[in-house]
């Protein structure tokens, strides 16, 4: 049976000791900051975590810390996304090795994109291991996913189990909402005006 994920999950920051490094024994209280307040999940190293300043062997320790932590308590989704495929796949691979529920997916970053490159590039990702993933599109940071692309890839690609939205775009929510009534896949909205 395919993996469903409801509910309310938080984005969790990354704090930092005085060298710009992971602080775990911070990072614990924000885990049990939220734990307490009856959260469903975790998401660790996404946007508001400030994935792009740490490397892939530090966010690869967080994620492993994370599900340590949580110890059941709530499912962790770790996002993945990196500048490029092969660090991407790195990272995908540690976090999958970690126990974690779910990966997150953004796109990647700096250099522009075409829509069946993003394509190329989720299909490739998915296919490295054998753990459900969520699509994430963050426009304002990384290559926007297309409705219709990010609709093809979640009916096309077996282990997607569906999408978090941060583009803050209301009128992308209406074809999304549309195709979950036909596909069985979840949908979080990540942006705070929505």
């Amino acid at each position: 049976m395919k993996l469903r994920l409801s509910g309310v999950f938080v984005a969790l920051v990354t704090p930092i000791n005085d060298v710009g490094r992971p602080d775990f024994a911070a990072f614990d209280r924000v885990i049990e900051f939220v734990v307490e307040r009856g959260v469903d999940g975790v998401v660790i190293g996404g946007a508001t975590a400030e994935y792009p300043h740490f490397d892939v062997s530090d966010r690869a320790a967080l994620a492993a810390h994370a599900v340590r932590r949580m110890a059941g308590r709530g499912r962790v989704v770790v996002c993945v996304g990196t500048s490029s495929i092969h660090s991407t796949l790195n990272l995908t691979k540690s976090a999958a090795d970690s126990g974690c529920d779910a990966l997150v997916l953004p796109m990647p970053s700096f250099f522009l994109y075409s829509q069946d490159d993003l394509v190329s590039y989720c299909e490739t990702v998915c296919a490295s291991v054998p753990v459900p993933f969520l699509l994430y599109n963050l426009p304002s940071f990384t290559n926007e996913l297309a409705v219709p692309t990010a609709i093809r890839l979640l009916n096309e690609v077996p282990n997607l189990i569906g999408m978090k939205d941060s583009s803050g775009n209301t009128a992308d929510l209406k074809p999304l909402g549309d195709a979950r009534k036909r596909s069985d896949f979840s949908l979080f909205v990540g942006d705070d005006s929505l």
